[in-house]
């Protein structure tokens, strides 16, 4: 879906017409360019300000069910996400600028004034492709959900975790070479190193759309604020605003 939206964000009848036949798709299709379209407006607003704080927004990268993703010139290799998700702005506002190997670090984390919008500067990563296959089946597989849920309860330490789940990716990847499987069991262990940075503030919401890379490192995306140990509410309120 980001990549429809990505190549016909400016053009919505084009994007309507092409996807009239099919409703679903043409729903959430709907949703990215309101959205999109919403976030650019808002953005217009405080464009001074941003500028103000060396922040020039760039192209457009993505859109997911809660926010919109765009370049930012003066920081490469970053990116602006800009949500509605308070959870997810709490969430990152407490990681922020922490030393953290496979979770997706996080620079700043900012309010748009009272238009119930968050802004979060983070690391620019890259999807995982056709490269990742292995990894991305193990990554949608339930006996891997299994096992994390088992080792993020604590019925089974790191080691254990991984020995299952390296078992359960030799099995998913029987038709594959030797080195895919071998990369994929890597990148199972980076995750599971993410779980073990990441759960003393974030359940983790497991899938191969919330995992990202760069190079051969990968990154858990898209967790939730542990609300038994935070509340929402109280972080949000300590972000810094930025007023128009």
């Amino acid at each position: 879906m980001p990549n429809i939206c990505l190549r016909y964000a400016m053009n919505e009848q084009e994007l309507y017409d092409m996807l009239s036949l099919n409703e679903s798709l043409f729903t959430c299709a709907r949703g990215c360019i309101s959205r999109y379209n919403k976030i650019q407006t808002m953005l217009s607003h405080f464009k001074r300000r941003l500028a103000e704080g060396g922040l020039h927004i760039g192209g457009y990268l993505g859109s997911g069910s809660c926010g919109v993703a765009f370049e930012i010139k003066d920081k490469p290799g970053h990116m602006l996400k800009i949500t509605k998700d308070a959870n997810e702005a709490a969430l990152c506002s407490l990681i922020k600028q922490k030393e953290l190997r496979n979770v997706c670090p996080v620079k700043e984390v900012f309010a748009f004034e009272d238009t119930g919008h968050y802004g979060i500067i983070e690391k620019r990563l890259e999807r995982l492709d056709n490269k990742d296959d292995v990894f991305m089946k193990v990554m949608e597989s339930q006996n891997i959900h299994d096992i994390i849920n088992r080792h993020i309860r604590g019925d089974i330490d790191e080691s254990v975790a991984y020995r299952f789940a390296e078992a359960s990716t030799n099995n998913i990847g029987a038709y594959h070479s030797i080195n895919e499987r071998r990369k994929a069991g890597r990148a199972i262990k980076q995750i599971l190193n993410a779980i073990r940075e990441i759960r003393e503030f974030a359940f983790p919401d497991l899938s191969k759309s919330n995992t990202m890379k760069q190079g051969n490192t990968y990154y858990l995306i898209d967790m939730k604020l542990r609300d038994d140990k935070y509340s929402v509410d109280e972080i949000i309120n300590q972000i810094p605003v930025l007023r128009r």
